[in-house]
């Protein structure tokens, strides 16, 4: 998804304005390839300086996310009105629901033999 999230001819399939909290969330996933995918392709949605590195503290990491949800929701409730899973009427992110979606995450460890 972070992957998917950042390549172009999805980003005009899709639009791109509401990726922008999703992607942020990765930012603290447990897989630093994963943090460190989330982070180059948020880099190509966004216009300010991020400020993060994949490899820093998991409470930094944290205050980073909650940073970009505040940035984003100034900037997106401001645009036509949507109605989604995750997204409310107002523009607003559903933070309840997305939270308790991310407490059903499998975070297992997967190991590949290679």
């Amino acid at each position: 998804m972070a992957w998917s999230f950042g390549w172009q001819p999805a980003r005009e399939a899709s639009g791109k304005d509401w990726i922008e909290p999703f992607l942020a969330q990765l930012l603290d996933d447990p897989y630093d390839a994963v943090r460190f995918i989330a982070h180059r392709s948020l880099r190509q949605i966004v216009d300010r300086d991020l400020q993060y590195d994949f490899l820093d503290p998991q409470e930094r990491r944290s205050q980073t996310i909650r940073n970009m949800r505040d940035d984003w929701q100034k900037e997106y409730q401001h645009q036509a009105e949507h109605d989604s899973v995750l997204i409310d009427q107002d523009g607003k992110l559903r933070v309840d629901v997305f939270e308790r979606l991310l407490k059903q995450r499998d975070n297992h460890p997967i190991y590949l033999l290679e």
